[in-house]
């Protein structure tokens, strides 16, 4: 590469090749630039990876997988590879079609698609998918943005940015725990950290594709990451029927079965969905009656946001993981709460929404395993709205999982806690029997005050402490060697 660079002075030359003429684009890892093919006189996309030492070899080898895996595909639907390598000085390089066009994400920022019209677009990413997911290749970051309009024209569409797709049968370059994918669009398994990610990954993205075409806003949402992969993982959308009720009963079903939390009641694959669209009748889309004005809508869950204690994040292989996870799931069946636990460090729970004791049993649910496991920072929020008209629960929710998050990283193990950490609106909703108390550090719910006067008596208090001992040993057994692995 020659020395000097766009921003610094004349055109740079890559490999003898390409005079760089305009950066498109920057990240942390590397640029885009547009330059012309010296050898054919063509506009091409070439993209530089930073060339220091602040990269690790996972960084470079996945730069040097996304170009072996774009020459592999000769699709249409798919940004075309036309070369790559390594210049003298060690900078890797990869270079590709210029796509002049815009994206689905800039298209969406002005209006939704009706019913036709996102079918037939998102039925040929789809195909094109179909071709990645052929190959034996995860895309693993499908989102509006790596979606083009070529020329501005909806009937020619390609998709780009493979620079964290990998081959199902390579070895991964993803250690476990790692989050990987954009939010609002990753799969409950992406954001679980799970290793193994398949075809069903890129379906769910589709899905939230699909959703964000015919609705007009996201599936998943939220003002703080904690709060979207919470919803990610517990939530269901609003149904699309009631958003926009121009929307076919079929296709409403299909993205109900792409958003599947479970990758086995999803398509299997870009070929399926594509299928499934091209097999849904036409006479769907004609436009259905209005949802009458005060139709009941399904309940919506109610909240339980837990913080693990830093201590109990370093649980690095799979199988502990899983153990760890069923002892939660354990001790969370007896208030019928679903639980997943993130490779952050931070556990969270659902609760189905049940009447005037829901706010007892939430509490309830975060004492038990307060008591059963003292290594955990408990931080406890009901919310009761995933709808998108209840901002002020949602913003309310959102800063209280943005507290659970400093909570994770502040608290220590061992280090004595007055309870269950709370924000004022989840302690207004507690009954009787439970004495939120104001510290100076916050609010906290301790053990509830058995024998208080009032109509409700926590269940806790009549559980006998033996319940929860060989659950507090194993606990304690997994922060000891998590702190001995990490010893030097």
């Amino acid at each position: 590469m020659n020395s000097a660079s766009p921003e610094e002075g004349p055109p740079a030359i890559i490999a003898g090749r390409y005079q760089l003429t305009k950066l498109a684009g920057a990240g942390g890892m590397g640029t885009v630039h547009q330059a012309v093919d010296l050898a054919t006189g063509r506009s091409v996309a070439l993209k530089l990876l930073r060339h220091d030492k602040s990269l690790s070899w996972r960084d470079q080898e996945r730069f040097s997988r996304e170009a072996a895996l774009l020459s592999s595909f000769s699709h249409p639907g798919i940004v075309q590879h036309l070369d790559h390598g390594i210049t003298p000085d060690g900078t890797r390089f990869l270079v590709m079609e210029w796509l002049e066009g815009r994206t689905l994400l800039q298209h969406l920022e002005r209006a939704p698609l009706g019913a036709d019209e996102a079918t037939t677009l998102v039925r040929q990413v789809a195909e094109s998918l179909g071709d990645v997911h052929r190959r034996g290749v995860v895309h693993r970051d499908l989102k509006p943005d790596n979606i083009v309009f070529v020329d501005g024209a909806r009937a020619q569409l390609k998709l780009i940015d493979f620079g964290l797709a990998r081959r199902l049968d390579a070895d991964t370059l993803t250690r476990t725990g790692t989050v990987l994918g954009s939010l609002g669009y990753m799969s409950p398994e992406q954001a679980m950290g799970q290793r193994d990610i398949g075809p069903a990954a890129d379906v769910f993205a589709l899905g939230c594709i699909l959703f964000e075409c015919l609705s007009g806003r996201r599936a998943f949402t939220g003002q703080h990451t904690m709060t979207v992969i919470t919803r990610v993982l517990l939530d269901e959308p609003p149904p699309l029927g009631q958003l926009s009720p121009a929307v076919p009963a079929p296709l409403s079903a299909l993205v109900e079965r792409m958003l599947a939390k479970t990758p086995e009641l999803r398509p299997k694959d870009g070929t399926e969905v594509a299928s499934e669209l091209a097999a849904l009748p036409q006479a769907s889309f004609r436009r259905p009656e209005a949802t009458p004005p005060g139709a009941p809508r399904p309940s919506a869950p109610t909240h339980l946001i837990l913080a693990l204690s830093h201590e109990l994040t370093g649980i690095d292989t799979e199988g502990e993981r899983r153990e760890w996870r069923a002892r939660l799931r354990t001790l969370a069946a007896p208030f019928n709460a679903r639980v997943e636990v993130l490779e952050t460090g931070a556990a969270l729970a659902t609760l189905p929404a049940g009447g005037p004791t829901e706010a007892a049993r939430a509490a309830e649910c975060a004492l038990a395993l307060r008591a059963a496991l003292p290594e955990l920072a408990v931080v406890l929020a009901l919310r009761e709205s995933t709808w998108p008209g209840a901002d002020g629960l949602d913003a309310a929710a959102d800063a209280l999982a943005a507290e659970a998050m400093r909570i994770l990283f502040r608290d220590s193990v061992g280090a004595p806690s007055p309870g269950v950490r709370l924000d004022e609106a989840t302690a207004r909703r507690l009954p009787r029997g439970f004495a939120p108390l104001h510290t100076p550090s916050g609010l906290y719910l301790p053990a509830p005050r058995c024998g208080a006067p009032g109509p409700f008596q926590p269940a806790v208090c009549s559980r006998p402490p033996a319940l929860f001992t060989p659950l507090r040993a194993s606990a304690a057994a997994i922060a000891r060697a998590c702190r001995a692995l990490r010893s030097p």
